[in-house]
C-alpha cells in the first residue's frame, strides 16, 4: 500500500523518492493495447492500464500457490486499494471487494 500511495505522488509530482514524476507518467501511460479485455484497454510498464474512461485506472495482480492479491490504483484521485486472500482459489474475490470498495467511494466503473 505503501509502495502505490508513493506511485500515485510521484505520478502526480509530489515525491520523487520512487521515481522522478516524467518516468512514473511514461510508466503509467499505454505502451501496448490491449483488446478484448474487461478490466484493461493497454499495458503500461508494469501495470495493466483503464484509458478509455475519465480517469486513469491502474492494476496489477498476483499471487502464488497459496494466495492472490492485486493493487489498484486511481492516480489522479490519489485513491486505491491493495487486496491479498490466503488462497490460490481466491481470485474472484479479489475483484468483488473492489467493487464493494468502488461503491463505498465512487470509484470509477
Amino acid at each position: 500500500a505503501s509502495f502505490g500511495i508513493e506511485i500515485m505522488l510521484a505520478y502526480n509530482g509530489k515525491s520523487d523518492k520512487i521515481l522522478s514524476e516524467s518516468i512514473m507518467q511514461q510508466m503509467l501511460s499505454p505502451q501496448i493495447e490491449i483488446e478484448g479485455n474487461r478490466l484493461a484497454d493497454a499495458y503500461g510498464f508494469a501495470f495493466d492500464l483503464q484509458t478509455d474512461s475519465d480517469e486513469l485506472v491502474a492494476f496489477h495482480t498476483g499471487g502464488t500457490w497459496g494466495s492472490t492479491c492485486i493493487i489498484w490504483l486511481i492516480p489522479e484521485r490519489g485513491q486505491g486499494a491493495v487486496v491479498m486472500t490466503n488462497s490460490a482459489s481466491g481470485g474472484m474475490i479479489r475483484f468483488e471487494i473492489l467493487n464493494s470498495i468502488e461503491k463505498v467511494y465512487g470509484w470509477p466503473d
